[in-house]
């Protein structure tokens, strides 16, 4: 029970921030985007894994080992094999739809470029998870997190 309640709570986080452009107040574009850099740099950090699954996954099996696997386990106890898939590809294009969406109305022409840096780096990242092996990943995982970081620290020096 607690393992699914894990999973319902990252299904409906992860819906919530899917949607942030219906909802959202240009005032808080500045803490979406911190949310995301910093999501990005916990992916590769937790070795391509979401705390969320992490967590879901080490309740099921407290011997499990980090990036073990990369698959979205709690959405599937949730939501099944189909529908698990079906919501984790739209929730990866959300993310790239809410960059633009706040690029759009995010002030400066440097602000925007580094929002651009941003999603290209999220769009290569998700590439590698989907088609990198070995040192190549591991390589392509370290440098997301290097971008990402710098994404990071512009942004918290330009607020």
């Amino acid at each position: 029970m607690l393992t699914k309640s894990v999973g319902l709570i990252h299904i409906v986080l992860s819906f919530i921030f899917s949607i942030y452009f219906v909802w959202s107040p240009a005032s808080l574009d500045y803490y979406y985007l911190l949310y995301f850099i910093i999501l990005n740099i916990s992916w590769s950090l937790l070795n391509n894994e979401c705390a969320f699954s992490y967590l879901f996954k080490v309740l099921k099996n407290p011997e499990y080992k980090m990036g073990s696997t990369e698959d979205v386990e709690d959405y599937k106890a949730v939501l099944g094999d189909k529908n698990s898939t079906l919501f984790l590809n739209y929730i990866l294009f959300m993310y790239i739809f809410n960059l633009l969406f706040i690029a759009n109305r995010f002030p400066g022409l440097r602000n925007k470029l580094f929002l651009l840096l941003l999603a290209v780096a999220y769009v290569i990242y998700i590439l590698m998870l989907r088609s990198a092996k070995g040192e190549q990943k591991k390589i392509l995982q370290e440098n997301h997190a290097f971008i990402n970081t710098i994404i990071l620290g512009y942004f918290v020096l330009n607020k």
